[in-house]
C-alpha cells in the first residue's frame, strides 16, 4: 500500500497540483482519478509522461487537431496553432519531425480543443524548452475547466495553480507551496 486515508473532492474548475516523493504513488492516483472520471462520464484530456506514443508521427500537425477535416474547423485549427506560435511551415510538418516542446504544445491543443472539462497532467512540463513554457503555462492558466496535475515545475505550479496537495503515505495534505518550497 503506498498510501491511506486519500480523499479527494473537486468542485468546479479548480486548478491542483499533487506534489510527493519518487515512489509516493501519484501516477498510480492520477490513473484512479482517470477511472473515476472515465466511471462519471466527464470528459476529460490525459497527458501521460510519455504522451508521444499517443501521437502518429506521420500526422501533421493540422491533421493531429482536425476531427472533421471541414475547412471551417481547419481554418480555427490553424489559428489555433498560430497563437500557439506555430509557423505555417510547422503546421504542416509531420508530427514525428517537431521538436520535444512543439509536440507537448500540440498535445496540450488537442486536449483543449477537444473540449475536456478536465486536464489530468503527469509531469507535463518535463520536456519543455524554455521557450515553450510560457505558452503552456499561458493556455493552462486561460483553461476555463478543471485541471488535476503532477509536477514538481515551480514556474509552472506558481503561475497554474490554485492548491497544491503532498501525498504520502497518509495520504492528500493541502501545503503552503511557498512555504513548502523554502523549506526544501
Amino acid at each position: 500500500m503506498l498510501s491511506r486515508n486519500l480523499q479527494l473532492t473537486i468542485h468546479g474548475p479548480r486548478k491542483i497540483c499533487i506534489m510527493g516523493a519518487n515512489g509516493a504513488g501519484k501516477t498510480t492516483l492520477l490513473r484512479q482519478i482517470l477511472k473515476e472520471l472515465e466511471h462519471n462520464g466527464i470528459a476529460h484530456g490525459y497527458m501521460p509522461q510519455d504522451y508521444t506514443e499517443m501521437m502518429n508521427p506521420e500526422l501533421n500537425a493540422v491533421e493531429f487537431l482536425s476531427q472533421t477535416g471541414r475547412v471551417d474547423e481547419l481554418t480555427m485549427v490553424r489559428t489555433y496553432l498560430g497563437s500557439m506560435n506555430f509557423t505555417k511551415e510547422e503546421m504542416f510538418r509531420p508530427v514525428g519531425d517537431l521538436s520535444g516542446g512543439q509536440r507537448a504544445k500540440l498535445y496540450f491543443s488537442k486536449m483543449i480543443l477537444d473540449q475536456a472539462e478536465v486536464l489530468v497532467l503527469d509531469e507535463p512540463t518535463r520536456n519543455l524548452s524554455p521557450l515553450s513554457g510560457p505558452e503552456i503555462r499561458e493556455a493552462l492558466q486561460k483553461f476555463t475547466g478543471c485541471i488535476i496535475a503532477v509536477s514538481h515545475d515551480r514556474k509552472f505550479i506558481r503561475e497554474v495553480f490554485d492548491e497544491v496537495l503532498f501525498l504520502d503515505q497518509e495520504g492528500l495534505h493541502m501545503v503552503d507551496f511557498e512555504l513548502f518550497m523554502s523549506s526544501v
